[in-house]
Protein backbone atom coordinates (compact mmCIF):
# COMPACT_ATOMS: atom_id res chain seq x y z
CA UNK A 1 0.00 0.00 0.00
CA UNK A 2 1.36 3.42 -0.95
CA UNK A 3 1.30 6.28 1.52
CA UNK A 4 1.68 9.96 0.72
CA UNK A 5 3.96 11.99 2.91
CA UNK A 6 6.80 14.49 3.08
CA UNK A 7 10.54 14.54 3.50
CA UNK A 8 11.32 15.79 7.01
CA UNK A 9 15.10 15.28 7.07
CA UNK A 10 17.93 14.56 4.64
CA UNK A 11 21.08 12.93 6.02
CA UNK A 12 24.03 12.93 3.65
CA UNK A 13 26.97 10.55 3.89
CA UNK A 14 29.89 10.07 1.55
CA UNK A 15 28.19 7.60 -0.80
CA UNK A 16 24.52 7.74 0.14
CA UNK A 17 21.63 9.86 1.30
CA UNK A 18 19.03 8.84 3.85
CA UNK A 19 15.66 10.50 3.47
CA UNK A 20 13.54 10.54 6.60
CA UNK A 21 9.95 10.63 5.42
CA UNK A 22 6.75 11.13 7.40
CA UNK A 23 4.01 9.05 5.78
CA UNK A 24 1.30 9.43 8.39
CA UNK A 25 1.97 6.07 10.05
CA UNK A 26 5.32 7.15 11.43
CA UNK A 27 8.74 8.12 10.19
CA UNK A 28 10.65 5.92 7.77
CA UNK A 29 14.27 6.12 6.63
CA UNK A 30 14.99 5.43 2.97
CA UNK A 31 18.59 5.08 1.77
CA UNK A 32 19.48 6.21 -1.76
CA UNK A 33 22.77 6.18 -3.65
CA UNK A 34 24.20 9.68 -3.86
CA UNK A 35 24.36 9.76 -7.70
CA UNK A 36 20.71 8.66 -7.90
CA UNK A 37 19.66 11.38 -5.43
CA UNK A 38 21.60 13.96 -7.46
CA UNK A 39 19.63 12.86 -10.56
CA UNK A 40 16.32 13.22 -8.67
CA UNK A 41 17.26 16.75 -7.62
CA UNK A 42 18.32 17.58 -11.17
CA UNK A 43 14.95 16.34 -12.46
CA UNK A 44 13.34 19.06 -10.32
CA UNK A 45 15.83 21.73 -11.40
CA UNK A 46 17.67 21.71 -8.06
CA UNK A 47 21.36 21.56 -7.19
CA UNK A 48 22.94 18.68 -5.27
CA UNK A 49 22.84 20.66 -2.02
CA UNK A 50 19.08 21.37 -2.15
CA UNK A 51 17.40 20.75 1.20
CA UNK A 52 14.27 18.99 -0.16
CA UNK A 53 12.58 19.35 3.25
CA UNK A 54 8.82 19.39 2.81
CA UNK A 55 8.91 17.75 -0.61
CA UNK A 56 6.15 15.29 -1.31
CA UNK A 57 6.71 11.55 -1.57
CA UNK A 58 4.74 8.40 -2.21
CA UNK A 59 6.17 5.45 -0.29
CA UNK A 60 5.28 1.77 -0.17
CA UNK A 61 6.96 0.42 2.99
CA UNK A 62 6.09 -3.17 2.11
CA UNK A 63 8.14 -3.06 -1.09
CA UNK A 64 10.48 -0.17 -0.29
CA UNK A 65 9.30 1.79 -3.34
CA UNK A 66 9.76 5.55 -3.06
CA UNK A 67 8.62 8.19 -5.53
CA UNK A 68 9.61 11.79 -4.91
CA UNK A 69 6.78 13.99 -6.16
CA UNK A 70 8.71 17.19 -5.61
CA UNK A 71 8.35 20.52 -3.88
CA UNK A 72 4.95 21.67 -2.75
CA UNK A 73 3.49 24.32 -5.03
CA UNK A 74 3.98 27.86 -3.79
CA UNK A 75 0.98 29.29 -2.01
CA UNK A 76 0.25 32.50 -3.88
CA UNK A 77 -2.85 33.24 -1.80
CA UNK A 78 -5.16 32.59 -4.74
CA UNK A 79 -7.89 29.95 -4.70
CA UNK A 80 -7.24 26.91 -6.89
CA UNK A 81 -8.55 27.02 -10.45
CA UNK A 82 -11.41 24.57 -10.90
Amino acid sequence: MKYEGTIVKVQRARDEVTLVVDIGIGLRGVELDLPFWADVLKDFGQTEDAAAIGWGVEYDPEHGDLEVTGPAPADDGQPPIT
